[in-house]
Parts: structure tokens; C-alpha cells; sequence
């Protein structure tokens, strides 16, 4: 069984992306609803939050726990790797490593909230690929509320992700991860404001890539089945908020469950 751990709803696109690549394994997700953001609370608080969904998702049977969310994966992606006693991923080096491979320039631009930019994840398996490459950083807080009021279409939306993007823009970057899995829902407004000669990295999509082999080895496959199996949501907060927004981010109806 396949574990998915977020802070909030974002990784609920990681899980649709997983359900379509491997249809016949059981996920378990956990969203922290409740206490989502983590952007901005301090590192210990992220690595005990993070901490508390891990063993959950553990206790429900995950064999392997995949971290969605970025921030929690550089902030807390480690600690969680040396505590847990299942194997645990994220997305942060899949994304590095194809931001690496896909530069012409080694000028990388990074999104995502502050406590990621703030964290030294990035920059040292980066510098580590390519001690050439460079990294610029933007922190970018209104894009997810954005998301969740569902004003994607809206002209607002293309005034914001300019302005998010400007510093990057100025860098004269070449590569841009989208560090969280909720600004996929964007990359067409990104792309255009960022440029079409910038390329930008989705690390969901960096992530299935790494994880297929992984996933689909003897030793780690849980569910051997090919018929579909079963996708679980737990959250922290459920509310009439929380349904509406999985469906928005899954694509389609999704059942939720409180822990």
C-alpha cells in the first residue's frame, strides 16, 4: 500500500497521478486539514506535524510513505526517512534532478512557500548535481489561496502569478520547479508569464518517473492485484470546504474521511 502524506489537499493531485500509473495499488492519503499551512510554522512544528501523519498513514498499513508536500519534504523529509519504519520518498531530489538535466544554463528558479525556501534542501542537492548551477528563489503565498477559490480563470490570477514570478523573470532563469503540487493546476498561466523558453519542472510528474521502480519491484509491492484497488483519504478537518476542493484537485468525487 502506498502512503501519501500532505499538509493539507495539494497532494490529492499526486494521488490521481499515482492512481492513473499504477491502478492496481491500494493508496491511503493523509491531509492535514486541520492545521494546514505548515508554510509558515517553524521547523519543529512541521517535523512533529509530519510526524503524526507518517505514523498514521504507517499505522493504516503503508508500506511505503510518498511526502507531497515539499514543504514538509525539506523541512522534515529526512527526519521522517531515519524515524519511519517503512521507506520513505518525496519529490524534492526527482525535481532537482531532471531541474539539473533540463537547464542549458544552470540559472534554476524555485516556487513554494517560505519555510521550503527558507530550507537548505534545495540549494544542497543542487549544488551537490551541479556546483555550477545557480538557484533563485521566490516565495509565492497567494497562488494556493488562489487555487482554493477556484479563481484560476479569472484575470486576477494572471496579475498574481506576474508578480510572483518577477524576481525569477529578472534572474533571466532558464528551469523552474513548481514546488508544490498545487501550482500544476497553474502551469499554463505560469508558463506564459515565466516564458516559453523557461522550462518548468512538475515533480509530481519528476516523481512517478522516479518511484516506478520502486513501485512496481517485488520487494516493495504490497498489492499484487491487477484489478483497481481502493483509494482512502483520511483528513484532519472535514468540511463542505475540503470535499469541494478534493474534487477540484483529484478531478473527480473523492470520499473523505476524519481521522
Amino acid at each position: 500500500m502506498i502512503g501519501i502524506l500532505d499538509s493539507g489537499m495539494g497532494g490529492l493531485i499526486t494521488a490521481q497521478a499515482f492512481r492513473e500509473e499504477w491502478p492496481s495499488e491500494d493508496i491511503v492519503y493523509f491531509g492535514d486539514t486541520a492545521r494546514a499551512p505548515y508554510g509558515n510554522k517553524s521547523p519543529k512544528t512541521i517535523r512533529d506535524f509530519a510526524m503524526d501523519g507518517a505514523a498514521f498513514l504507517q499505522e493504516q498499513g503503508a508500506g511505503l510513505i510518498v511526502v507531497a508536500c515539499h514543504t514538509i519534504a525539506a523541512v522534515a523529509g529526512q527526519h521522517l526517512a531515519a524515524a519511519m519504519g517503512v521507506p520513505v520518498v518525496d519529490g524534492i531530489v526527482p525535481a532537482a534532478e531532471r531541474a539539473v538535466a533540463v537547464s542549458k544554463k544552470g540559472r534554476i528558479g524555485i516556487i513554494g512557500s517560505r519555510a521550503l525556501v527558507e530550507s537548505d534542501r534545495y540549494p544542497e542537492i543542487i549544488s551537490h548535481l551541479d556546483p555550477q548551477a545557480r538557484l533563485f528563489s521566490a516565495t509565492c503565498p497567494l497562488l494556493v489561496p488562489l487555487i482554493n477559490a477556484d479563481r484560476i480563470d479569472k484575470p486576477e490570477s494572471a496579475m498574481i502569478v506576474k508578480k510572483c514570478l518577477h524576481s525569477l523573470k529578472t534572474r533571466q532563469i532558464d528551469t523552474l520547479i513548481l514546488a508544490n503540487p498545487c501550482f500544476t493546476m497553474l502551469k499554463r498561466i505560469i508558463q506564459r508569464k515565466i516564458g516559453l523558453r523557461v522550462a518548468l519542472v512538475d515533480p509530481t510528474e519528476a516523481l512517478v518517473d522516479k518511484l516506478d521502480d520502486i513501485i512496481t519491484s517485488s520487494k516493495e509491492r504490497v498489492s499484487t492485484n491487477d484489478d483497481a484497488r481502493c483509494l482512502t483519504c483520511w483528513v484532519t478537518d472535514l468540511s463542505a470546504e475540503s470535499i469541494r476542493m478534493a474534487t477540484i484537485l483529484y478531478g473527480k468525487h473523492v470520499s473523505l474521511k476524519k481521522v
